[in-house]
């Protein structure tokens, strides 16, 4: 199969014995599916990940349930020399959702970088979040602002407050500080705000990067995530 699609490739920094919150925002090439097998993630770079007979030992990729509010897990095995589920034996035939969030933890000493690559998504993305939370990814390789007139954030009925304790939240993992960045949206300003509730964000969800969004409602919601390749090219 011929694809007419942008084909791209991105950097992924992994922090030395730390943990990085990441997003594929590609799918596989000449493909018509939405998922991405995840020994053909980072095929490439394989050999910089640290191998282990557990996944208490080898580096791990652990991948957001939504609907059970809990983790898939994949390890780094050396016996297969491959990502491995339950079966420290078998290389895993899993596969990530196009655009999936997930963790990937470092145990070597060593930062060093991974490569995704595949289909460049230019179409608008929706994305369903459950009450609780649910990890999001910047599905597309360029940031994409937090207050960005694509995004009806209110429209699609996110919940606002005053404080950081009543509306939803949105929380950005940094990889330097090894903590969470943290972001509410405002009720004063009906946008998402960060430290001070009257001022929306400049900030925005850098390219390759996934998010935590809590959503504080008893009901799902669905937002549209607009692509800021495609506008940018009009």
């Amino acid at each position: 199969m011929v694809s007419s699609n942008v084909v791209g490739y991105q950097k992924l920094s992994i922090p030395a014995n730390g943990y990085a919150l990441l997003a594929n925002p590609f799918t596989v090439v000449g493909s018509d599916g939405e998922t991405f097998p995840i020994n053909d993630m980072f095929s490439d770079d394989v050999g910089k990940s640290t191998e282990g007979r557990t996944a208490a030992q080898g580096d791990r990729v652990q991948v957001w349930d939504s609907s059970g509010q809990t983790y898939s897990t994949y390890f780094m095995s050396s016996f297969v020399h491959a990502w491995a589920g339950t079966n420290p034996r078998q290389a895993a035939a899993d596969s990530f959702d196009s655009g999936a969030g997930y963790w990937y933890q470092n145990r070597g000493a060593s930062a060093f970088e991974l490569t995704v690559a595949g289909e460049v998504a230019t179409n608008a993305v929706t994305v369903t979040l459950v009450p609780g939370y649910t990890l999001v990814c910047n599905p597309f390789p360029a940031d994409l602002p937090l207050n960005s007139e694509s995004i009806d954030w209110v429209g699609a009925g996110a919940t606002a407050g005053r404080t950081a304790a009543q509306g939803d939240r949105i929380q950005v993992w940094d990889i330097d500080g090894q903590t969470y960045t943290t972001y509410f949206l405002s009720s004063f300003v009906n946008a998402w705000a960060g430290s001070n509730p009257r001022q929306a964000t400049t900030d925005a969800i850098p390219a390759g990067k996934a998010f935590w969004y809590q959503n504080r409602s008893n009901s799902e919601i669905t937002i549209t995530l607009k692509s800021p390749i495609a506008s940018a090219q009009n």
